[in-house]
């Protein structure tokens, strides 16, 4: 397997021929290691967890949430705290005001997963009525089929 690049440069600088066959396996295995990283990674952060589900679901991104002026001014708020907590050298406040912003982002990363949940959710439910819907097609589809082959015949 490919450990790094000067692996690579190895293989393809020996004086004799190489192994296609072990050079292609050892790409194919230096790649599939690199995407299950990226795929780790991916779903050990939240934040880049729903980045992927958001796409999946065919979302585009935001810079800024819909409500930008409400979460702009908590923002503001929380940048101003903060910087009033540096000046007095109040590491108690700055450090509150962390505790704040974490806050703030665990609350935003739970709203994230429960509109996903409800998403999936509801998701699930339109896919089982499409289901239904689809059956009864092929089902009068086949009715039709039957009556116009005894109209014919």
């Amino acid at each position: 397997m490919l450990g790094d690049e000067g692996d690579l440069a190895e293989i393809l600088t020996r004086p004799e021929a190489p192994d296609l066959a072990t050079v292609d396996a050892d790409l194919d295995l230096a790649v599939g290691d690199h995407e299950e990283l990226v795929a780790r990674r991916t779903l050990l952060d939240p934040i880049e967890r729903g980045r992927f589900l958001l796409t999946s679901y065919g979302g585009a991104e935001r810079e800024k949430p819909v409500r930008k002026r409400e979460f702009q001014s908590e923002v503001m708020e929380l940048d101003e705290t903060a910087a009033r907590a540096r000046r007095e050298g109040d590491s108690a406040r700055l450090a509150s005001v962390v505790l704040e912003a974490e806050e703030k982002l665990a609350s935003a990363i739970m709203a994230a997963g429960q509109s996903f949940t409800r998403l999936e959710r509801a998701f699930v439910e339109e896919l089982g009525a499409a289901a239904d819907a689809l059956a009864e097609a092929r089902l009068w589809r086949q009715k039709v089929d039957e009556l116009r082959a005894k109209l014919g015949g």
